[in-house]
C-alpha cells in the first residue's frame, strides 16, 4: 500500500535556501469577517507552511510568523500593514532569508502594478526568495521573476472583477429594492429570494420596539430615566423562534445586540438612541454606498416604500427629532443643540489619561478627579479621588521609577533608548518618503491612460482612470499626514529626551506645563481603581522609551460611603450589644468601628454591654482594609518593593503599626514597581 506523502516542488530540490537567518511566513485576511469565517483556512495555512520551511530546512525558531495584519486589504501599503513593513525592514538590513506566503494575494493586490513592482525590486535587491505553497521565485531567474509579478496581476484581476460584478450586481438590487446586506434591526428579519430581499415584520420583537417608542414619549424624553428602566427590569428581546422563521421562509438575521442566555440586551445608551433613530422602523430602508468601489451609485439611498413599518409617525419622530443631529431630510437638526462639553482648565497631571477600570477619569474644578464605576451609562457610582493626593503619588513614584531604570540598567540609559527610538521614527518617515514616491509614479501613470483614453473617447477607461487618481490623490494626502506625523514623533522625542533629564534632577522646580507635557509623552495609560474602602491603586503604564509600569497603594482618610443596607442593620441589632468587636467587624468588613457606633446608637438606639476587643483594628480602619494589607505586606520582602514615604508593618498578633510610630496614617504611601 502506498503510503500518503506530501510532494514538494522540484525547485526546492534545486537551490540552496538561507537557512541560517530568519523565514518570515505572512499570513493575512483582507477582512475580520474572513478572519472569522476562514480560521480553518488560517491554520493550514499556518500550519502547512510551517512544516514545508521545516522540510526546506528551517528550524522552528527561526520561522517568524507574521499574522498582525489579519483584517487589512493587501491593497494598503507597509504604513498600514505593520507586519509587512518589519519584512522590509529585515530584508534591508539583511535579516530575511526567505519571505513565504500562501499565495500572491497574501502580499500585494495592487491595482496600480506600483507596488508590487516595487517589492520585487526588493526582494532582487537583498536576494530574498518568496516561498508561495505552490512554487519558490528566485530573484536572480529573470523567468521567476515575471511568472511572479503574473501572480500578482492575476491577483489584482480576481479584485477587480468583485468590484466590477459583485459588488455593481448588490448595488443594482439595492436600486431594486432588495436588501443589500449589513446588520438588521431588531424587529425585523430578512424574507424573498436572491435579488428580491426585504425586510419583513418579526413580531415577537416589534411589539418590544413600540412598547420603547412609546415608553420614551411616554417620559417625555427623558431618555436616563428610560435607560435606568431598561436596566432595572433586565430588558432584552427573547431568542427568535426557529418554527416562527422557517414559517417566514427566515434564518436567523445577524443583529447588533449583544445575545445572552435571556436573549439580545439592550441597556446600552447608544443603543437605545440607535434604536429610537433607526428610519427601518418607518418603512424605509437606507443603504450606504461610501466606498470608492461603489460603482453604480455613492452615497445614501432611502427607499422609502421598502417594508412595513412598526411605528407610527408620531411616536417615531417625537424620539428622532429629540436624537437625532439631523432630520429625515438630512438637514441639520435644529431642535436638538450641539452641547458645549469644554470645561475650564484644572492642573492635574494624569488630565485625559487616568480611568477608573474602562471608565474615563475627568478633572474637575472642585480638585477631583470622578469618574463611573459602573459604566451602563445610567444609574451608577462615581468614584471620587483628590487630584492632589493621586497626582502627587504619581509623581514620586514617576521620578522614582526613572532613577531606578537608569541605576539598574545594564544595557541602555532611557538617553540612549529615545536616541534609538528616534532613529527608528525616522526610518518610518523615509519609509513613508519612499511610498509617496511610489504614488506619484502611479498617478502619473494614470495620467498619461487618462489622456490616452480622452484621445481616443473611451468613456470606460476615462472613468476608470479618473477614479483611480481620486483614490490615489487621497492615499497621497493620508500619506503626507502620516509622515507629518512621524516628523512631529521625532521633534517630541527630542523634546521628551531633554525633559527626562530635567524631570530626573529637578523635577519639583519644573513649570506645571512641563510637568504635564512630559507626563502625556511617557504615559500611555493610568488606572485608579478602590481595592478597599480606605485604600486605592493607582496603576501605570509607560510608553516607549521608559517601557516599564508600576502599581501604587494609597491610603485615603474619607473612604468610599455606600447606604446602609436592611441587612447590615439586622446584623448590628443582633451583634452589637454583646458581640466581639473582632466579629462585629468582620460581619461588616466595609464598615469602620466609628461607623458602626453612631449607626447603632444614633439611628437604631443601642447600648452596648460589652467592651470585648480581640481584632486590633482601629476606630478609623475596616476589617478589609487591614485584610488588604495583610495581603500587602509580603511585598516588603521582595526586591521589587520600593518605599516612597514610610513602611506599613509589621502585624504582631493581628495588630499593625506605623513605622516611624509618629507618622500620619495618611502620609502612607507605598508602590510595586516592575520592569518590562
Amino acid at each position: 500500500m502506498t503510503q500518503f506523502k506530501l510532494v514538494e516542488p522540484e525547485d526546492s530540490k534545486k537551490r540552496t535556501y538561507r537557512t541560517d537567518l530568519d523565514v518570515y511566513a505572512y499570513i493575512r485576511f483582507s477582512t475580520m469577517e474572513q478572519v472569522k469565517n476562514s480560521l480553518q483556512s488560517k491554520k493550514m495555512q499556518d500550519t502547512r507552511m510551517s512544516e514545508k520551511l521545516q522540510r526546506i530546512g528551517w528550524i522552528p525558531d527561526r520561522i517568524r510568523v507574521k499574522d498582525k495584519d489579519e483584517g487589512i486589504s493587501a491593497q494598503k501599503g507597509t504604513d498600514v500593514r505593520t507586519d509587512l513593513a518589519d519584512i522590509y525592514k529585515a530584508m534591508k538590513d539583511g535579516l530575511c532569508g526567505a519571505i513565504a506566503a500562501y499565495d500572491a494575494s497574501r502580499l500585494w493586490r495592487d491595482r496600480d502594478h506600483v507596488f508590487y513592482n516595487d517589492f520585487i525590486m526588493k526582494i532582487k535587491k537583498y536576494n530574498v526568495p518568496v516561498i508561495l505553497h505552490n512554487k519558490t521565485y528566485w530573484p536572480d531567474v529573470k523567468s521567476d521573476m515575471e511568472s511572479l509579478r503574473e501572480e500578482f496581476r492575476y491577483a489584482q484581476k480576481q479584485l477587480e472583477q468583485n468590484y466590477e460584478k459583485a459588488n455593481p450586481a448588490r448595488q443594482e438590487a439595492v436600486l431594486s429594492g432588495s436588501y443589500g446586506g449589513h446588520c438588521i434591526p431588531m424587529g425585523f428579519v430578512i424574507v424573498g429570494d436572491k435579488g428580491a430581499k426585504k425586510y419583513a415584520i418579526y413580531e415577537p420583537h416589534a411589539k418590544l420596539i413600540r412598547w420603547l417608542f412609546k415608553r420614551y414619549r411616554q417620559l417625555n424624553g427623558n431618555l436616563g430615566r428610560l435607560g435606568r428602566e431598561l436596566v432595572a427590569a433586565d430588558f432584552h428581546c427573547p431568542d427568535f423562534d426557529r418554527d416562527a422563521l422557517r414559517a417566514m421562509g427566515a434564518d436567523v438575521p445577524h443583529v447588533g445586540l449583544i445575545h445572552d442566555a435571556k436573549g439580545y440586551r439592550l441597556y446600552i445608551r447608544n443603543g437605545i438612541i440607535g434604536i429610537l433613530t433607526n428610519r427601518a422602523y418607518l418603512g424605509w430602508y437606507v443603504y450606504e454606498a461610501k466606498s470608492e468601489e461603489s460603482r453604480v451609485f455613492q452615497g445614501e439611498y432611502v427607499n422609502k416604500e421598502s417594508h412595513d413599518a412598526v411605528v407610527g409617525m408620531d411616536d417615531f419622530m417625537f424620539a428622532y427629532s429629540r436624537l437625532s443631529d439631523k432630520t429625515l431630510d438630512g438637514e441639520p437638526n435644529e431642535s436638538k443643540p450641539a452641547v458645549n462639553r469644554h470645561y475650564s482648565q484644572v492642573n492635574a497631571l494624569l488630565e485625559g489619561l487616568l480611568t477608573t477600570g474602562k471608565a474615563p477619569m475627568y478633572a474637575m474644578r472642585t480638585g477631583n478627579y470622578i469618574g463611573k464605576v459602573k459604566t451602563d451609562g445610567w444609574q451608577g457610582v462615581d468614584l471620587v479621588v483628590g487630584i492632589q493626593h493621586i497626582d502627587s503619588i504619581f509623581a514620586r513614584a514617576m521620578i522614582d521609577t526613572l532613577h531606578k531604570i537608569e541605576i539598574g540598567s545594564a544595557d541602555k540609559t532611557l538617553t540612549e533608548k529615545v536616541e534609538e527610538l528616534q532613529q527608528r521614527k525616522e526610518e518610518q518617515a523615509d519609509n513613508l518618503t519612499e511610498r509617496l514616491a511610489n504614488i506619484d509614479k502611479a498617478i502619473r501613470q494614470w495620467e498619461v491612460a487618462k489622456q490616452a483614453a480622452m484621445a481616443e473617447e473611451s468613456v470606460p477607461d476615462a472613468t476608470e482612470a479618473i477614479r483611480n487618481l481620486k483614490r490615489l490623490r487621497g492615499d497621497r494626502e493620508a500619506i503626507e499626514a502620516k509622515q507629518k506625523q512621524a516628523n512631529s514623533e521625532v521633534e517630541e522625542l527630542a523634546e521628551c529626551k531633554y525633559l527626562l533629564d530635567e524631570a530626573k534632577h529637578r523635577w519639583n522646580s519644573m513649570k506645571f506645563e512641563k510637568q504635564r507635557r512630559l507626563v502625556k509623552l511617557i504615559v500611555g495609560s493610568a488606572n485608579v481603581v478602590e481595592i478597599a474602602p480606605h485604600f486605592l491603586q493607582l496603576s501605570v503604564c509607560f510608553n516607549h522609551p521608559v517601557d516599564c509600569d508600576f502599581v501604587c497603594y494609597t491610603y485615603r482618610v474619607r473612604g468610599s460611603k455606600s447606604v446602609r443596607s436592611n441587612e447590615e442593620n439586622a446584623i448590628i441589632r443582633k451583634l452589637y450589644p454583646q458581640a466581639d468587636r473582632a466579629v462585629i467587624l468582620e460581619k461588616l468588613s466595609t464598615r469602620t468601628w466609628a461607623s458602626i457606633v453612631v449607626q447603632a446608637t444614633k439611628e437604631l438606639h443601642l447600648e452596648r454591654t460589652t467592651r470585648a476587643n480581640t481584632s486590633g483594628i482601629t476606630d478609623n480602619l475596616t476589617y478589609a482594609d487591614v485584610c488588604l494589607l495583610k495581603q500587602l505586606e509580603p511585598l516588603s520582602q521582595t526586591d521589587e518593593y520600593t518605599p516612597l514615604e514610610m513602611l506599613i508593618g509589621p502585624y504582631n498578633n493581628a495588630f499593625w503599626t506605623i513605622e516611624p510610630a509618629n507618622a500620619k496614617l495618611e502620609d502612607v504611601n507605598f508602590v510595586v514597581w516592575n520592569r518590562v
